[in-house]
């Protein structure tokens, strides 16, 4: 490790690069920025040269610090350039303002070698692992437990969370005893919501296992041995694991190209390492996995073979049956171990006792691809909890037209269409600029947020950051018009957002945004919550918009909704629906 000198040199001239200089510029004399980007080179950022990589060896008694998405391909990179010891910049907090960071960062190094250069096939280590030892199944006890594995569980906050919070809430009521499996201590930077522990009654079992592995490169030689196991005792084919270890060190689109289906894989390890300790698992009737995270589903495999007991898989986000996820989500394209996860999910789900969609079409995706008895494949949607909303409905007129979207704004989600919308009404003057507010709740990625604030032109945009649930519906309670983002293309039309059925309990106005013919138009037609646009309906969104906001200065309150069609996703209904394919599969 170069600790001989305060001299550093920071890979990666872009938003990451800038954090790594706002936080170690007191703390080192940054000579220079090196980038991949030619384009960057020879002008200055953060007030710093940027440098092509070869010019790099040109100093002397230098640190090299990597600060960037790609620091495998970087560092495999400045490797082959003759360097060693490179550190990868690490930091700990949310992105929220690229000047001023004062949260926690790490820096780590490596030498990077091979990623499972040295592991041999364990098959003996693999038997051990799902052998089942525990044949006493029919004698256990009568009273019906779920081991119920939730990777994201309070008090982790955001939308994924909602729906294992609100299963475990409820599940009581239906028979059932949940035993919470989740994570404890973790390096990712989750959003926190503690108010949301107050749904999980007090007596609940929750077992935490620590997740805290934040580079791959920090894989000691027996934990790749023993992840590189893993994987071969679902796909069974060293054809598979020779595949995998040539992509994860030769692959350079940093497009999943590492732990695959992603990093924790490295707790479901751990998990799988100590539950004997940690569950009575002699006293489980029944697993369920929940996901994202995807890992969590070997969890469900290895313990269904281990103990002999039904899995329910929740695949709440689609891993590989909806196109949408590989086009979008893993930017625009198939990703490098597309492939090889495909070939992963298709092991999992011959095991699988049932699979919960979230989605008719999603539940199609999947037999067709997949070839799966469609007896086994059942559809749960999110919902809402009356308990959260039958309080904080309003009746008062705001001083301005309100618009508000709760949640995430990430990838392909375009807020910046219906702002440039608002601006030429108002430019029309069709909206006073002085009586029209659009507040966001929630974590907006940074790039798409600076596009916001650009286009701000009237200065009509309030940022209310992460919020607490019951916080974040309070105030989407109370406005006049709730923005609803999905997305664009075929694959989107199946894809729920979570948002979408409290937003209909709520009965305000919804404007939604994705392809049409897809899920959005079949809500909002049953319910008679919104309408759903394209996103080039310019004239289509300023006529509804326009209709909205007369009725608010018409001093109208619109609510809207069909309550019997709303009341199908109330998270008691949803629970229930949940019990009864617990009961069936334990009926068997």
């Amino acid at each position: 490790m170069m600790e001989n000198t305060n001299k550093i040199i920071i890979f990666g001239a872009s938003l990451y690069g800038k954090v790594a200089f706002n936080v170690l510029k007191d703390k080192y004399e940054i000579v220079a920025f090196s980038d991949n980007d030619e384009k960057k080179w020879s002008n200055s950022f953060c007030g710093i040269k940027v440098i092509p990589p070869d010019e790099i060896k040109e100093f002397e008694n230098v640190k090299i610090i990597i600060a960037s998405q790609y620091s495998r391909s970087i560092g495999i990179q400045l490797r082959e350039l003759g360097f060693s010891d490179i550190g990868i910049f690490i930091y700990k907090d949310k992105l929220v303002n690229q000047e001023e960071y004062h949260g926690e960062y790490e820096i780590i190094y490596s030498k990077f070698g091979n990623i499972f250069g040295n592991v041999k096939l364990d098959k003996d280590s693999i038997v051990k692992v799902i052998n089942n030892y525990s044949n006493n199944y029919s004698q256990r006890k009568t009273r019906k437990k779920v081991l119920f594995i939730a990777y994201l569980f309070p008090p982790i906050g955001g939308s994924g969370v909602q729906r294992s919070v609100k299963f475990v809430k409820y599940l009581r009521d239906e028979g059932y005893e949940p035993v919470v499996l989740t994570v404890g201590k973790n390096v990712h930077n989750q959003d926190i919501d503690k108010e949301m522990l107050n749904d999980i009654p007090e007596d609940v079992q929750i077992v935490r296992i620590n997740d805290e592995l934040k580079n791959i490169m920090e894989l000691s030689d027996v934990e790749q041995q023993e992840i590189i196991n893993l994987y071969y005792g679902v796909v069974q084919s060293e054809e598979w694991i020779d595949k995998y270890i040539t992509i994860i060190n030769n692959d350079t689109s940093n497009v999943r190209s590492e732990l695959i289906p992603d990093s924790h894989i490295y707790w479901v390890n751990n998990v799988l390492k100590s539950i004997d300790y940690k569950v009575n698992m002699q006293e489980i009737d029944l697993v369920f996995t929940t996901g994202y995270p995807y890992s969590a589903y070997f969890l469900g495999y290895y313990i269904k073979k281990k103990y002999d007991i039904p899995w329910v898989m929740d695949d709440r986000d689609a891993w590989i049956a909806n196109d949408y996820l590989s086009e979008i989500m893993w930017f625009k394209g198939k990703h490098a171990t597309y492939d090889l996860e495909y070939e992963l999910n298709g092991k999992m789900l011959n095991e699988v006792d049932c699979l919960i969609t979230m989605a008719e079409q999603v539940s199609r995706d999947y037999i067709s691809k997949f070839n799966i008895n469609k007896e086994h494949v059942k559809q749960i949607t999110n919902g809402y909890d009356e308990e959260d909303i039958q309080d904080i409905s309003s009746t008062e007129k705001n001083e301005k037209f309100t618009l508000c979207y709760n949640g995430w704004v990430y990838l392909d989600r375009n807020p910046v269409v219906l702002l440039k919308i608002i601006n030429s009404m108002i430019e029309d003057k069709e909206i006073d600029k002085d009586k029209i507010q659009w507040v966001f709740n929630g974590v907006i990625q940074v790039d798409i947020q600076e596009r916001l604030i650009s286009e701000d032109k009237f200065n009509i945009l309030k940022f209310n950051g992460y919020l607490e649930h019951l916080d974040s519906l309070n105030i989407a309670s109370k406005s006049d018009a709730l923005v609803l983002w999905g997305g664009i293309g075929e694959g989107a039309k199946v894809m729920y957002t979570g948002k979408i059925f409290e937003y209909l309990r709520l009965k305000r106005p919804i404007i939604g945004f994705s392809t049409s013919g897809g899920v959005f138009d079949e809500v909002f037609n049953a319910t008679k919550c919104g309408q759903n646009f394209e996103y080039d309906d310019i004239d289509k969104i300023k006529q509804y918009l326009g209709y909205l906001y007369g009725k608010w200065k018409n001093n109208e309150i619109v609510c809207v909704g069909n309550n019997k069609e709303i009341e199908k996703y109330e998270r008691r209904n949803l629970t229930k629906k949940l019990a009864d394919i617990f009961n069936d599969l334990l009926k068997n």
